[in-house]
C-alpha cells in the first residue's frame, strides 16, 4: 500500500495531507504523471512476488491453502522479501547512510536505495558464508546471490538498452548494433559491485568520462552548459540550434525543480533521430558535419548503398552539392594509411603500387576524383614545394598526375627509364585521367598528342644509336597506349633525317652530312629530293660572295659537291658549274 501511494522511490511519493485531501500542486501533478509507468512496472513485481511466496507455501508448508495461518506464512515470506529486496521509502527499510540527516549523505544516496540494498544482501550472504564455511545453506545463498546479481544485472542492461538503442544519434549504426553495445556498456556498469557504493558510485563514474549522477554535481554543471551554450548561440558559434539550446536550459530547469521535462523532451529526440536519422538539436550546418561523417565512416566499412543514401541526404536536407560533398570527403580521405601510401608509391613511380591504392578506395565507394584530390592535398601537406591545386575549398578536380609522370611511366614500361614499376593497365589509367581533368576542345587527342611528342624524342634518340630493339619496344608501347601509328614513326624518322643533313651543312661537318644523304637514301628519297631540301644553301652561298666572305662560300662549295648528289643520267648535282650559275643570276 506503502508503494502504491507513491512511495517506489526516495523524495518523490506524496505527503500524508496530499493522501487525505488529494491535495496537488501543477508541479506535483506532473511528477506523478511521469512516475506512472514506474508505479505500474512496482505493482506488476509485487504482484509476481505475492505468486510466489504463494506457491513456495504451497510447496514446503503443510498449511491449507486460504487459511489463516496460510496467509500469515505468505505475509510473512512477502515481508521479509520486501525487507530485503524491494525500495520502499521508510526509514524500516533504509540502510544506516540513508538514515543520516547530513545534508551531503542525503544527497549522495538519492536514488540509491536499490543499489545499497543488493550491496547488503550480497554482504550478508557473504558474511553468514564467512561464519560458517561448512554450512551448505550458507554456501547456496552466497552461490545463489552472485547469480542472482549477475542475471539482474545483464536483464536490467538488456532493458535499458532498448531506449539507450533509441537514444544513440550515431547514425552509422544500425539499431540493433547500438543495441548490442549498449547491453555490453550496461552490463559492465550494473555487474561492477563498486558501482553499489553511494560516494564510490561518482567517483568511478567521473574517472569513466561520465556525467556526474549525484544532482548536486548534475545540477551545477548543466547550469555552466546551458549558460556556456546560450552565448555560443547568441554569438553565432554554436553547433546547436534554438531547439538544442531550449533542450540545454531546460535539463538546467529540471535538474533544479524536479520535473522532467527534458527528460520527455530528450527520449523525443530519440524517436525523431531514429525515424529521421537526423538530430532535432543540431544546426543545419552541424548536421551536415556530422552526416559527412557518417558518409565517410560507411564508405570505409564498404557500405555503398548507405553512401548512396547519406549523399542524398546531405543534398536534400543539408543543399550540398556533389562536388561539396566530394570535397569534404577528400579532406577526411586525407587522413587515411592508404592515402599516404599512393602518395608515396607515386613519388617513387612505383604507379603499379599507387594505383593499387587508389583503386581499394574507389572500390569502397570514393569516387575517383575524390581520392585524386585526397592524394593531391597530401603531397601538399608533405611537401611545401608540390604545386598548390587551384581554388581548394571549391574545386574537386584536379590533374593527380603531370604530363611529366605519364610519360615517365611509359618510359619505364618501354624499358627507357628504371627506377619504378608499372604495368600497361596503370599507364592506361593515368592517362585516362589526364584525359578527364583536361580543359582542352579535344582532349583526348591534347593528352595524347603532349604525350607523344616527348616520347617521339626517345624514339628518334635510340634511332640515332641503331637501337632497333628499343625503338621496337618503344613503338609497341606507343601504338597500344596513344593509338601510334607505323607510318607515324616512319616519317618521324625520315624527318629526323633530313633536320640531321641540314644540322651537319650548317656546322659543315661533311661526315655527317654524308651519313645523313645515307639515311635519306635508305628511307627511299632521290639525290634530287635531297636537293630539293638544301634550298636555302643556295641563297647562304650568293650572300657570302656578295659580302666577299669566301671562306664560307667556299666551305658551303666544298660541302655540297662532298655530298656526290647526282642526276638520273649520274651527272653530279652540285659541281663547279652549278655556283658558276648561281652567281649570274
Amino acid at each position: 500500500q506503502w508503494k502504491r501511494w507513491g512511495f517506489y522511490e526516495t523524495n518523490i511519493g506524496p505527503n500524508l495531507r496530499q493522501m487525505i485531501v488529494g491535495d496537488e500542486t501543477a508541479a506535483d501533478k506532473m511528477r506523478e504523471l511521469a512516475m506512472k509507468p514506474a508505479a505500474a512496472g512496482d505493482n506488476w513485481t509485487l504482484n509476481h512476488l505475492w505468486n510466489a511466496c504463494v506457491a513456495e507455501t504451497k510447496a514446503e508448508y503443510g498449511y491449507k491453502e486460504g487459511s489463516e495461518a496460510f496467509y500469515t506464512q505468505v505475509g510473512k515470506r512477502l515481508s521479509e522479501i520486501i525487507d530485503r529486496t524491494q525500495v520502499v521509502d521508510s526509514v524500516f527499510h533504509r540502510s544506516q547512510m540513508m538514515r543520516s540527516k547530513n545534508a551531503m549523505n542525503q544527497m549522495m544516496t538519492n536514488f540509491m536505495s536499490e543499489p545499497t540494498k543488493t550491496y547488503n544482501m550480497l554482504m550478508s550472504a557473504i558474511s553468514d558464508y564467512a561464519d560458517n564455511r561448512k554450512n551448505k545453506a550458507a554456501r547456496n545463498r552466497v552461490v545463489r546471490g552472485i547469480v542472482v546479481y549477475a542475471a539482474t544485472g545483464i536483464m536490467t542492461a538488456a532493458a535499458a538498452a532498448f531506449v539507450d538503442a533509441f537514444r544513440d544519434d550515431d547514425a552509422e549504426k544500425e539499431w540493433l548494433e547500438k543495441y548490442l553495445d549498449a547491453i555490453g556498456n550496461n552490463a559492465i556498469d550494473n555487474l561492477n559491485p563498486l558501482g553499489l557504493l553511494p560516494g564510490v558510485k561518482d567517483v568511478l563514474s567521473l574517472l569513466q568520462g561520465y556525467e556526474p549522477s549525484r544532482l548536486d554535481q548534475q545540477s551545477i554543471q548543466r547550469i555552466i552548459w546551458a549558460v556556456d551554450e546560450v552565448k555560443k548561440y547568441a554569438e553565432g558559434t554554436s553547433k546547436q540550434n534554438l531547439y538544442g539550446v531550449t533542450y540545454k536550459i531546460m535539463q538546467a530547469v529540471s535538474s533544479l525543480v524536479g520535473i522532467p521535462v527534458s527528460n520527455l523532451m530528450r527520449d523525443g529526440n530519440a524517436i525523431a533521430q531514429t525515424i529521421t536519422g537526423v538530430t532535432p538539436t543540431l544546426t543545419a550546418e552541424a548536421r551536415g558535419n556530422q552526416t559527412i561523417s557518417h558518409l565517410f565512416n560507411a564508405l570505409m566499412k564498404g557500405e555503398k548503398e548507405r553512401g548512396k543514401k547519406l549523399r542524398e541526404e546531405l543534398r536534400i536536407k543539408a543543399g550540398m552539392t556533389p562536388k561539396e560533398i566530394d570535397t569534404e570527403l577528400a579532406e577526411k580521405l586525407m587522413g587515411v594509411e592508404l592515402i599516404k601510401t599512393a602518395w608515396e608509391a607515386k613519388t617513387a613511380k612505383n604507379y603499379g603500387d599507387m594505383n593499387r591504392a587508389k583503386n581499394a578506395l574507389t572500390a569502397k565507394g570514393f569516387n575517383s576524383e575524390t581520392v585524386d584530390k585526397a592524394i593531391t592535398r597530401y603531397g601538399s601537406s608533405v611537401t611545401p614545394k608540390t604545386p598548390k591545386v587551384k581554388d581548394p575549398a571549391e574545386q574537386l578536380m584536379v590533374t593527380l598526375y603531370s604530363e611529366e609522370e605519364v610519360v615517365s611511366a611509359a618510359r619505364i614500361l618501354a624499358g627507357v627509364e628504371t627506377g619504378g614499376s608499372v604495368t600497361e593497365a596503370d599507364v592506361r589509367s593515368m592517362i585516362s585521367e589526364r584525359i578527364a581533368g583536361s580543359e582542352a576542345k579535344n582532349p583526348d587527342e591534347s593528352v595524347k598528342s603532349g604525350i607523344q611528342s616527348a616520347l617521339k624524342k626517345d624514339y628518334l634518340a635510340m634511332e640515332a644509336k641503331g637501337d632497333v630493339a628499343g625503338m621496337n619496344k618503344l613503338g609497341m608501347v606507343m601504338k597500344n597506349l596513344l593509338g601510334t601509328k607505323d607510318e607515324d614513326m616512319e616519317q618521324w624518322v625520315k624527318d629526323q633525317h633530313s633536320a640531321n643533313l641540314r644540322t651537319a651543312v650548317d656546322s659543315y661537318d661533311s661526315a655527317a652530312a654524308t651519313k645523313a644523304v645515307q639515311a635519306m637514301r635508305k628511307d627511299g628519297k632521290t639525290d634530287s629530293q635531297i636537293k630539293s631540301s638544301l634550298q636555302k644553301y643556295k641563297q647562304l652561298y650568293i650572300d657570302a660572295m656578295n659580302r666577299k666572305d669566301t671562306i664560307a662560300a667556299n666551305k658551303i662549295k666544298r660541302l655540297l659537291i662532298g655530298l656526290g648528289l647526282k642526276g638520273k643520267n649520274g651527272d653530279p648535282l652540285y659541281d663547279e658549274e652549278t655556283f658558276i650559275e648561281w652567281m649570274k643570276k
